[in-house]
């Protein structure tokens, strides 16, 4: 399982979210970027799915 996902938030803004906590992490306005961080974080960059409070997206 992924510890990762997309969501299309509207037809332009896409919110990568961690599937554990449900914690937005960024928001972006290109889905190939929401997918190359979403892909670099599941690659081991990052907190392995537990992203610290004060670097979520608010």
């Amino acid at each position: 399982m992924s510890k990762y996902k997309i969501e299309k938030l509207d037809h332009k803004k896409f919110a990568l979210v961690e599937t554990a906590s449900e914690n937005v992490i960024k928001v972006f306005d290109d889905w190939d970027k929401a997918r190359d961080l979403s892909r670099s974080l599941s690659k081991g960059k990052g907190f392995d799915g537990w992203t610290p409070a004060f670097m979520l997206q608010k």
